[in-house]
């Protein structure tokens, strides 16, 4: 099948260019040579933008030495700000320190416009000879620079300011400066100063050339696109190519006057209304620059234009037909006579005939005709070249014009065979397209349409679809008539097929079913990789049944095996296998069925000791010896141990022999089982301490025989102490007139005795004589990391393993405050796990009775945020007994924001109760009536949205709560991935209504998920306050509040990578409606490069022990470059013998998973298989 990664290459070459965009902005300055007297700057903020967040500074500050300069940004001392609509004004200090560069700034539509402005001292020695601060040039062009002397004057000193550094100039002494040949190197701050007066007093002059990345009239990465004309002295921006407007003209082309007095982006603002002025300079966004109004000239712009000028600085001259006429000074009209022959336009500006690449009336649309050819002017006939449209344009089928774009035709997801299939077609066109302008072939189903400028992109669906099966997708236009036409080969993902049947070995009651993994015959097919595969088995005559699943976890892995039981003795049964790949549809077909096997026969019955009482029974593994009259004690010890790992228990058993019978002619004394015992215990205990048993009794006989054993509970569920040594005596066993002896043993565990109160907690609980708050000093002095440091000292940290050695520091799983109210009888059965209790001094206390004897306990603690004490409560897994008192608390605390990170079932094991009704259901927990509205999938995690109320509350008003689940989140570990992480974060943080009251995030335990979402979501917030972060301590902070919070130094590196991601690369997510846009946004001036750099600043370095068999010796020579590591969690393990007998598993080669979420939200999944050049 084609490979994936290929095909995602080619979608998003094909991906159509598309404008940029920016906020809409003007700056004006009313006093450009103001400072020391009266300075101001004013932002005017125009629609979309009209109600954006702005910000004023400077991007450095000119020192008071000759060759100094501060970078610093803030504003002159006592400047202050004012807001009159859509208008924020600064007014600068009197003082010579509003002398500079200054700016405004605005961020919206993930966008961010900066738009400048310069501001001279009245006791300027020079000022620019023009009286423009600014001036725009092209790439390759030549420009001069003059200065003027004003207030004596002096020998001017030439200097230019490049981010932050002084570079005098070889032109000192002069009044011009020369460029020869600008680049975009070249745009700068320039300043003259007078020799003898220096910087004290700021009294220099300035001017800010701006310099095009591209020639005169192009545009683009590489000044390859063709900028459309941009009138009345506009500049085409050389990133996206579109026309920046002089103040006073709007427009896609400038072609707009405003009119006397009149300017803003929509022609919207009057300058002459007060307290606004039509002098000083009007900045808009690179490559503007500066300028005055249109209809003023001079440094101040208060001079009208001469007759014959308009304009923008009366830059532009009239076109009148009558010579001596003069046109309106504001717009360029010619009011009498009317526009020279063979122009037109409202400033007679547009010829009869266009510049070569544009046509129509205008001259305004592009020709897109190959090698930049000329069109006919009414048509758009490439008649330069023959035809023949540039890339990414298609003439119709009149071969008439090069308007239509070419059709982007693509599956938006990729599923399984036999799935559901998302296509969208695309095209760009000049005429007006409607949703039926777009259709599929075959029995497409319409969806969905979205339109962005003269773009169509309609969404279809269909079903039934085979592997390499051609779909066409057209364009009609005129009537229905085909336009264009564009065919896509539809590639799917085949289920994966085992071609060999699995091994069988019967057993008691069961059996073995063993196999091959996929891929490991040549006659298996389909597409992988597996992620699971389905056990199958059938008697004679029945129906299928489903054995079980086997996860798989390592790709490596190369055989399977999994036990089907119970099973029917002496009973005819055959086994199958498939393999299944991921999403819907993935289940391959069965593989070939085994042979009939016949189970063993059922073991003989046991002699059943007598009844023990209140007490729970497992299932025993036997151990075999070979003794009779056996009776056995057994001894339990366990030391404290982490909630998720399983109980692993010493058995001591001492068995004693009476009476040994001799051994018969048939054989010797048949075994005699002694188990490794597999404790099933109610779900309301939790195992932290089980006591060694003492006063153990057995008969004094000869020849005693000494077994060890272990035990691993199954149960995920609490266990509680056992106070008391347990004797467990095994009845005698008579020998079986069948041959074999058997003995059964039933282990019992008495609950703990009651306790009434918490001034009797037992001394010897591991919880009792701690105190309220924590006292114990912390092991590290750590400082706040500053933002501008956090990169390196991530890296440092990690390589150098610093970032485990203080996870070490933290306090381990043991309690460090007090928590008696959760030792009390009845709430130790609400702590999922006993060694993580609710610290007394910040547990949440439900609202309760004076009586209640429980005193409002729920494992739930508060955590610190960012200056909110109360931010979020971190909390376990609900369970049946708890998710009543689960929902009381949400109702209490005002919870909005869920977010849950675990699973109900992880890895066989229960994590959490499923405390959320289905969808449109309604369910009551803790008087609290829920209902689930809404229930969507966003890839890694899902969000539903449901409705609570108080029950029998008629003045309660019913409240939303979403619950982000997020689901790919492995128990005491980490994602591979950050991203879907920060996304969930994200969302959950936007979606937080004003009012709600804090963050509700829980886990199984509560402490390992839970932490690190509640530090992520923390520290970004004082970062972006204080640009700081100090994760050590805020960790160690939650450690005062939840035992164990963070729970794994796996997770504690993870909660630094999430923030370095986050802070330093962004928002990286896409928007489908957006990807376009970006992928053009990406080609502009070394922005790709620019991001890939960025990307190799935060990726940590590979670590030399997660890369064992890369850094081994004998691979070193097939590693290209010796940083190129492959960890072994992502590598491929060859299987062939190479050609001199020699075997190896090693190639420096990397599994990559793929994921995009496309235009629909599917969530696309791919392995893609990265490799180095061959080596010799």
């Amino acid at each position: 099948m084609e490979n994936f990664g290929h095909r995602l290459l080619v979608i998003l070459s094909v991906i159509l260019s598309v404008r940029g965009d920016t906020v809409h902005l003007t700056m004006v300055s009313p006093t450009p040579y103001g400072a020391g007297s009266s300075a101001s700057i004013s932002c005017f903020r125009s629609s979309p933008d009209e109600d954006v967040t702005l910000s004023f500074g400077r991007p450095f500050q000119i020192g008071l030495h000759r060759s100094s300069v501060q970078t610093s940004t803030t504003l002159p001392d006592g400047s202050t700000q004012s807001v009159n609509g859509q208008v924020v004004t600064q007014d600068l200090t009197s003082s010579n320190n509003a002398t500079g560069l200054f700016y405004c700034e605005g961020s919206n539509r993930n966008l961010t416009t900066r738009v400048y402005s310069i501001i001279h001292s009245i006791h300027r020695r020079f000022q620019p000879g023009d009286g423009q601060v600014t001036r725009t040039v092209n790439k390759g062009e030549n420009v001069t620079l003059s200065v003027i002397p004003v207030n004596s004057g002096g020998t001017p000193l030439w200097r230019r300011t490049n981010d932050g550094v002084v570079d005098f100039m070889s032109a000192s002494g002069l009044d011009t400066l020369t460029v020869s040949s600008a680049d975009v190197v070249h745009g700068d701050l320039y300043t003259v100063i007078a020799s003898a007066v220096g910087l004290e007093n700021n009294h220099f002059s300035m001017i800010r050339l701006i310099v095009r990345g591209c020639a005169a009239g192009k545009w683009g990465p590489a000044c390859v696109e063709l900028c459309d004309m941009c009138y009345n002295g506009g500049v085409c921006d050389d990133k996206t190519g579109d026309c920046i407007c002089p103040p006073g003209f709007s427009g896609p082309n400038c072609l707009t006057a405003c009119g006397m007095h009149k300017f803003g982006w929509n022609c919207e603002f009057d300058c002459a209304s007060p307290p606004f002025s039509c002098t000083g300079q009007f900045g808009l966004p690179d490559p503007y620059g500066n300028s005055c109004i249109s209809g003023y000239m001079g440094a101040y712009c208060s001079n009208r234009c001469p007759s014959g000028r308009f304009g923008a600085g009366c830059t532009q001259t009239c076109r009148c037909r009558a010579g001596g006429e003069a046109c309106d000074r504001f717009t360029g009209e010619c009011a009498l006579s009317g526009c020279q022959d063979g122009l037109s336009g409202t400033s007679c500006q547009i010829s009869g005939t266009c510049s070569t690449g544009m046509y129509g009336l205008d001259c305004l649309s592009n020709c897109h005709c190959a090698n930049n050819a000329a069109c006919v002017r009414d048509s758009g006939y490439c008649s330069g070249s023959n035809g023949a449209c540039a890339d990414g344009f298609k003439s119709d089928v009149n071969a008439n014009n090069c308007q239509t774009g070419i059709i982007e035709f693509q599956m938006l997801t990729m599923p399984n065979q036999g799935q559901v299939v998302n296509f969208s077609c695309a095209a760009t066109s000049g005429d007006v397209l409607t949703a039926d302008s777009l259709m599929l072939s075959g029995s497409a189903t319409y969806t969905s349409t979205m339109r962005e400028g003269n773009v169509l992109n309609n969404t279809f669906t269909m079903s039934g679809l085979s592997d390499n099966q051609q779909i066409i997708c057209y364009l009609l236009r005129n009537g229905g008539n085909v336009h264009v036409v564009q065919t896509l080969t539809v590639s799917l993902f085949v289920p994966p097929y085992l071609s060999q049947p699995p091994t069988v070995m019967a057993g008691p009651l069961s059996a073995t079913v063993s196999w091959q993994a996929w891929g490991s015959d040549i006659l298996d097919f389909g597409d992988g990789p597996v992620i699971k595969y389905i056990v199958y088995y059938n008697q004679v005559q029945s129906g299928l049944s489903s054995g079980g699943e086997v996860q798989v976890t390592d790709l490596s892995q190369v055989e399977y095996s999994f036990v089907v039981q119970p099973l029917a003795p002496s009973t005819q049964y055959q086994f199958s296998v498939s393999a299944v790949r991921d999403g819907q549809g993935g289940g391959g077909p069965r593989s070939p069925t085994s042979a009939w096997i016949y189970p063993l026969a059922t073991p003989p019955p046991t002699t059943e000791g007598p009844a023990i009482t209140e007490s729970s029974t497992g299932r025993l593994t036997p151990v075999v010896t070979t003794v009779e009259g056996l009776t056995t004690l057994v001894d339990l010890t366990s030391p404290s141990h982490d909630p998720n790992s399983p109980v692993s228990v010493d058995s001591t058993t001492v068995s004693t022999a009476t009476n040994p019978t001799p051994m018969s002619l048939v054989g010797v004394v048949v075994p005699v089982v002694i188990v490794l015992v597999l404790l099933l215990i109610l779900v309301i205990l939790l195992i932290v301490l089980v006591k060694r048993i003492r006063d153990k009794k057995h008969a004094e006989v000869d020849g005693g025989s000494s077994m060890q054993g272990k035990f691993e509970s199954s149960n995920d569920s609490s266990l509680q102490t056992i106070d008391n040594p347990i004797s467990i005596p095994m009845e005698d066993i008579n020998s079986n007139p069948n041959g074999d002896v058997v003995p059964a043993m039933t282990l019992a565990v008495r609950p703990e005795s009651s306790v009434s109160q918490i001034s009797t907690l037992d001394s010897s609980s591991p919880f009792a004589g701690l105190p309220l708050y924590p006292t114990r000093e912390r092991e590290l002095k750590k400082d706040p990391i500053p933002l501008k440091d956090f990169v390196a000292y991530v890296r440092q940290a990690i390589q150098g393993h610093h970032l485990r050695d203080e996870w070490s520091s933290f306090p381990g799983i043991e309690a460090i405050c007090s928590c008696d109210v959760s030792q009390l009888p009845d709430n130790k059965m609400k702590n999922r796990y006993r060694n993580i209790p609710a610290y007394d001094h910040c547990r949440v206390i439900l609202e309760h009775e004076k009586e209640d004897p429980n005193l409002g306990y729920i494992n739930a603690c508060y955590i610190k945020g960012y200056k909110n004490d109360k931010a979020y409560i971190a909390t376990q897994g609900p369970n049946q007994a708890t998710s009543h008192d689960f929902w009381k608390m949400v109702w209490q605390e005002n919870v909005r924001i869920i977010v849950n990170g675990t699973n109900l079932v992880e890895d066989g094991k229960n994590k959490c109760a499923k405390y959320w009704p289905d969808m449109e259901q309604l369910e009551t927990f803790g008087g609290i009536s829920i209902s689930l509205v809404k229930d969507e999938t966003r890839g890694e995690y899902r969000v539903r949205t449901m409705i609570i109320a108080k029950i029998g509350d008629s003045k309660a008003t019913p409240r939303t709560i979403r619950q982000f689940h997020y689901t790919s989140w492995p128990d005491k570990d980490v994602p591979k991935d950050v991203t879907p992480v920060l996304r969930l974060i994200k969302d959950f943080s936007d979606a937080t209504p004003e009012g709600a009251g804090p963050y509700l995030i829980h886990c199984s335990a509560g402490v390992g998920r839970t932490g690190a979402i509640i530090a992520i979501h923390a520290l970004l917030q004082q970062a972006h306050a204080e640009k700081t972060l100090d994760i050590y301590n805020f960790v160690a902070d939650m450690r005062d509040h939840r035992v164990s919070i963070v729970q794994t130094p796996v997770q504690y590196i993870f909660v630094h990578l999430a923030l370095l991601e986050a802070l330093f690369s962004g928002d990286t997510c896409i928007p489908s409606s957006s990807l376009k846009k970006r992928v053009a946004e990406l080609k502009k001036k070394k922005k790709m490069a620019e991001e890939f750099e960025q990307l190799n600043t935060i990726s940590p370095v590979p670590i030399a022990e997660r890369c064992r068999s890369s850094v081994m010796e004998s691979n070193h020579n097939k590693n290209r470059l010796p940083s190129a590591l492959v960890p072994e969690s992502c590598r491929p393990f060859l299987m062939t013998p190479r050609e001199d007998g020699m075997e190896y598993n090693y190639i420096n080669a990397a599994f990559v998973d793929v994921r995009l979420n496309l235009w629909t939200g599917y969530l696309l999944k791919e392995r893609v298989l990265f490799v180095i050049d061959s080596l010799k």
